[in-house]
């Protein structure tokens, strides 16, 4: 059984070890996305503290985590984005525990925060994916994402690419 929930406190530390899973599962496929100073626990804490992450429990296992909320980056200024007008929510970060990926548990997640942020009218979703992570650029692609520019990160050598869905489109 799966269920999306709000993770409690005592959650950090499990969602802290899916993102170390998958930060050494991409570094494995030399995708040198997360490094050990992001993503950390601290970020989880603000996370749950905003009310702005959620958890895929699988038979009371978490196995995926989506964090989402309005707040843009500064290097997001810079993009050309398609939505200007309206509201527009963005995903920080999407992570499944390795053993579950090709389970459809991250397509359950987006199609999650479609879902919400729809019901709360927003006109797009925004997001940010690691240029040498082909996989999911192509996932993104496949559920409706259009590329819209890149952005740069410190101890990054590869750039991200920014991409947006219209949330008027049907789901995928």
């Amino acid at each position: 059984m799966m269920s999306i929930i709000r993770p409690e406190k005592t959650d950090i530390h499990t969602i802290f070890e899916i993102f170390q899973e998958c930060r050494f599962d991409l570094d494995a496929q030399g995708i040198k996305q997360w490094d050990d100073i992001y993503p950390n626990k601290e970020v989880i804490e603000e996370d749950i503290q905003n009310q702005s992450i959620f958890i895929l429990k699988h038979d009371e296992e978490i196995a995926g985590v989506v964090s989402y909320d309005e707040m843009e980056i500064e290097e997001y200024k810079s993009v050309d984005w398609k939505h200007k007008d309206g509201r527009n929510i963005v995903i920080h970060r999407l992570s499944i525990r390795p053993k579950y990926q090709g389970q459809g548990i991250a397509k359950k997640l987006i199609q999650f925060v479609h879902g919400k942020s729809r019901q709360e009218l927003y006109t797009s979703v925004r997001l940010d994916v690691y240029s040498d992570n082909q996989r999911a650029i192509d996932f993104y692609k496949k559920l409706g994402y259009e590329l819209r520019g890149e952005v740069w990160f410190p101890r990054r050598s590869l750039p991200f690419y920014c991409m947006e869905k219209n949330l008027s489109e049907k789901i995928r």
